[in-house]
């Protein structure tokens, strides 16, 4: 099992499952990096753990953690969104809004910002972690800005601001967006969840608020069978058909 402590301590943690002793830690000398790690299978059959922090990606050695690579970036303070992977393919999003992300090839030795990065952008987000489907990637941005971008590339296939997100100047959107392969539920701190298809091209399927429920909605949510489960700051909702 693997912990970010790097708030905490600076450090990541592999734990033992069997008994929870730790089997190694990796320090990471960063702080304000929140991103959940995630494991990539390389070309030769091995797998890394993959961590995000300030100006810089860290590829470990998912059974020693020792640092096997490292890329350099322009992420900033915080790091929030989590390591996304496709293939042997790391996508990371930085966290204040400008800062960028990139994509990078996981595998190599020691410094690998010239030959391992594949692209690099200025789009971004602060808080909620995008969805990677198929050759695009989809999100909504902490102002209630849609974007779609292609995987490969990086390159812009669309940026529209979505109607009736409403909450001043704050963070819009602090859950991480999921997918069921059609669509793509994302849900507001306090104008509902908002519906948009997994092409290229934005609309809005629909918006869905729960009455009553005045407080913020900041868990991401989580889909299971034909049930999508959204959390508030008081209730926990869980939202399907019913039976007849």
């Amino acid at each position: 099992m693997i912990v970010n402590a790097i708030e905490e301590c600076g450090k990541v943690f592999a734990l033992n499952k069997s008994d929870g002793s730790i089997a190694w830690e990796f320090d990471t000398k960063s702080t304000l990096a929140y991103s959940t790690p995630n494991l990539v299978k390389t070309a030769d059959g091995n797998f890394e753990l993959v961590v995000a922090v300030p100006k810089k990606i860290i590829g470990l050695d998912a059974k020693t953690g020792k640092e096997k690579w490292f890329a350099k970036t322009t992420l900033l303070n915080e790091v929030n969104a989590a390591v996304m992977v496709s293939g042997d393919i790391v996508y990371v999003y930085g966290g204040y809004r400008g800062v960028g992300s990139l994509a990078v090839r996981a595998g190599g030795k020691g410094d690998v910002t010239q030959s391992h990065v594949l692209w690099t952008s200025r789009d971004t987000s602060y808080c909620a972690t995008p969805v990677l489907n198929g050759k695009h990637i989809y999100w909504i941005n902490e102002r209630g800005i849609a974007y779609c971008v292609e995987a490969e590339t990086g390159k812009r296939v669309y940026q529209t601001r979505v109607r009736g997100v409403r909450g001043g100047r704050g963070i819009k959107f602090f859950g991480s967006m999921v997918t069921d392969g059609k669509n793509i539920f994302a849900v507001s701190r306090r104008s509902g969840t908002f519906v948009f298809p997994t092409k290229p091209e934005f609309e809005l399927v629909s918006q869905n608020v729960i009455e009553g429920d005045e407080s913020e909605f900041n868990g991401t949510p989580a889909i299971s069978g034909n049930q999508l489960f959204i959390r508030s700051n008081k209730f926990l909702y869980c939202i399907g058909k019913q039976d007849q």
